[in-house]
C-alpha cells in the first residue's frame, strides 16, 4: 500500500504530482517509441506512419482511460491548507500525445521543404552551364542550408512537457484566481450598483462627446446622470 504523502500546501501537492505524471507518460510514450529523441531521427515516410499511430492513440479511449492518472485527497496525499475541501488532481496522457504529434509534423514539413529544394536543385543540374544556373543553384543551397539550421534548432529544443503542463496549470490557476475575484465584486455589489456604473459611464461619455462638438445635451440625460450619481453617492455614505 502506498504512503500517504503530506503537504503544506495544494501548489507544493500540485507541483510534486506533475512531475511524477509526467516522469510516468515519458515512460510510457518511449515503450512505444514515441518521444522526440526518436521522432528527430525518423525519415519522411517513418514520421508519416509514426503520426498516423500517434492519431491511433489520441482517438483509443481504451488507451486513454488506462493512462488517466487520479491522485485524490486523504487516499494519496493531504494537505494542511485545505485539508477538506480540495478533492485531488487528475492528469491525462493526450496533452502529450498533441505536444509531440504537433513536433512531428512541423518536423516533416521542414523535411519535405528540403526535399523539394533538393528536387529543384537536381533539375537545375540537368540545365545548360552558365551564369544563370549558377546562381539558381547558390540560391537553391542557401535555401536548403537556412532549412536544415531550421530542423538542427527545433532538434536541440524539443518540447518539454513537464514545463508545458505546469504552463498550463499555472494559466489555469490564474483563471481561477481571476473569476475568484470577479465573483467576490459581484457578490458585494449589487446588480443595480454594477449596472447603474455602466450607465454612469455611458451617459458621461455621451455628455463629454456632446461638449467636444458643440450640442447642447438633452435634459433628460443629464437628470439620469445627476440621478445615478447622486445613488451612487448615497450608497458609499450609507456603507
Amino acid at each position: 500500500m502506498e504512503s500517504i504523502i503530506n503537504f503544506d500546501t495544494i501548489l507544493l501537492a500540485r507541483k510534486h504530482f506533475i512531475k511524477e505524471a509526467a516522469e510516468h507518460y515519458k515512460r510510457v510514450l518511449e515503450s512505444k517509441n514515441i518521444d522526440t529523441e526518436t521522432l528527430s531521427k525518423l525519415s519522411i515516410g517513418e514520421l508519416r506512419i509514426k503520426i498516423d499511430e500517434i492519431n491511433s492513440l489520441i482517438n483509443d479511449e481504451q488507451f486513454n482511460a488506462k493512462e488517466t492518472l487520479n491522485y485524490n485527497n486523504k487516499v494519496h496525499f493531504t494537505v494542511t491548507e485545505f485539508p477538506d475541501s480540495f478533492s485531488g488532481f487528475r492528469f491525462y496522457i493526450r496533452q502529450h500525445l498533441y505536444s509531440l504529434l504537433e513536433y512531428a509534423k512541423n518536423r516533416l514539413n521542414q523535411l519535405e521543404e528540403i526535399e523539394k529544394v533538393e528536387s529543384v536543385k537536381n533539375t537545375a543540374l540537368t540545365l545548360p552551364e552558365n551564369e544563370n544556373r549558377e546562381k539558381l543553384l547558390g540560391q537553391l543551397e542557401e535555401l536548403r542550408e537556412k532549412l536544415q539550421v531550421n530542423i538542427n534548432e527545433k532538434e536541440g529544443n524539443p518540447p518539454n512537457l513537464l514545463d508545458e503542463i505546469i504552463i498550463k496549470e499555472r494559466n489555469l490557476k490564474l483563471l481561477e484566481m481571476k473569476s475568484e475575484i470577479i465573483l467576490k465584486f459581484i457578490k458585494r455589489e449589487s446588480i443595480a450598483s454594477i449596472f447603474g456604473a455602466f450607465l454612469l459611464l455611458i451617459i458621461g461619455i455621451c455628455l463629454l462627446g456632446m461638449m467636444f462638438i458643440g450640442r447642447e445635451p438633452l435634459k433628460i440625460v443629464e437628470s439620469a446622470f445627476l440621478l445615478i450619481l447622486g445613488y451612487f453617492f448615497g450608497h458609499s455614505k450609507s456603507e
